[in-house]
């Protein structure tokens, strides 16, 4: 334990008074904080009834929003699909989901990537290049989108270039079906919307050709969803 040098010239009861002091500046502070003014009060009461008020507007936007889409951008969704049906060529499938209010379009055959590849294959480049003009006869002006979605199979991919990995992977073959769509029909970019969704599927059970298993989830997936923000314009519908 320490003692105290007297021969320093140090006033013992320095460290109290620092300690006094301090409890004194934070007794001070706490009091400003927690006795606002009346104005300052009455102000954060007015700020806090506006963002109730904006919060309750939002739930309501929110609410209206959900039964505009099951409503009118279902039926709208239920004619695309009736209109897809009988210009669509024979080689793709469409399959309308009422639960999710959306459009899956699936080719047969398959449009398939090779392993850790994200160029496809010239006669699937130009299936995707016929069914481009079509898709934006189909929505152009109209209130939805075309969302692409890649996938990758579950084996590890661990590069030091692109793609890095699986997310990259089915990331950049989002990409490459919408750079296609967009060069053979310009102007549908703007309809479509890209995601990557990594790792599909499980490792290939044992017995099983790892490739032809593996193939399924090599794939990209067209999904036509309504677009609430032009649904609601396009009805002139208020915030």
């Amino acid at each position: 334990m320490y003692g105290f040098n007297r021969s320093e010239g140090e006033n013992p009861a320095w460290p109290g008074l620092v300690d006094v002091f301090a409890f004194t500046l934070v007794f001070v502070l706490l009091l400003g904080i927690t006795h606002q003014p009346d104005e300052k009060i009455k102000e954060l009461e007015e700020e806090n009834k506006m963002l109730q008020l904006e919060i309750s507007k939002l739930q309501n936007n929110l609410v209206e929003i959900n039964e505009m889409i099951r409503g009118r951008g279902l039926r709208e969704l239920k004619e695309l699909f009736e209109i897809a049906r009988k210009n669509f060529p024979d080689d793709y499938n469409l399959n309308i989901n009422e639960d999710s209010i959306e459009i899956s379009i699936t080719t047969s055959p398959a449009i398939f990537f090779n392993t850790a590849e994200y160029k496809l294959h010239t006669s699937d480049h130009q299936r995707l290049g016929r069914l481009a003009p079509i898709l934006l006869d189909l929505i152009n002006g109209k209130p939805f989108y075309i969302l692409i979605n890649g996938t990758a199979d579950p084996r590890p991919l661990h590069q030091k270039i692109p793609p890095q990995n699986n997310i990259e992977l089915s990331a950049l073959r989002s990409a490459t079906v919408a750079d296609i769509l967009e060069k053979t029909a310009p102007g549908l970019g703007r309809y479509l919307r890209v995601t990557g969704l990594g790792v599909r599927g499980e490792k290939a059970p044992p017995g099983v050709d790892p490739e032809q298993y593996y193939q399924q989830f090599r794939t990209v997936s067209l999904v036509i969803k309504v677009d609430p923000e032009k649904l609601r314009t396009q009805f002139l519908l208020p915030y």
